[in-house]
């Protein structure tokens, strides 16, 4: 898999030396992409609780004109920071919802696609999934 920052990198010098797409800001957050060629306009906006980065929005408006597709970011996060009914793999590729913490065990409540509850006593970083 594609590390999203390498892709973007990718994407913006591929777009500099593109002299038949023309990127433009548009807004505060929002880059408007026109193809020359094939007269395709795409938009790539900052979603209002993401952090806008300019050269991810250049990206992605690229790669949407072009036709290519966008990888997903993976995202990470510890189980003390996942909020009730968030879903997450395990490294043994087990999916988990998290429920809750239990102080008073000192455990965090999961259960899996199964339905069966367990507990988690290590506070570690999982993959989420959407």
């Amino acid at each position: 898999m594609t590390n999203f920052g390498e892709w973007v990198r990718r994407m913006v010098n591929q777009y500099e030396e593109d002299d038949s797409i023309l990127i433009r800001l548009f807004g505060s957050k929002t880059y408007v992409a026109y193809n020359f060629k094939t007269q395709k306009t795409s938009i790539a906006r900052c979603h209002p609780k993401d952090v806008f980065v300019e050269e991810i929005g250049r990206a992605i408006a690229y790669a949407r004109c072009k036709g290519y597709e966008i990888p997903k970011v993976e995202v990470y996060k510890k189980l003390s920071e996942m909020k009730n009914g968030e879903k997450f793999i395990t490294s043994s590729g087990d999916t988990y919802r998290y429920i809750a913490r239990d102080d008073y065990k000192g455990v965090f409540v999961v259960y899996n696609e199964s339905r069966k509850y367990g507990g988690m006593a290590f506070d570690l970083k999982y993959k989420m999934v959407e």
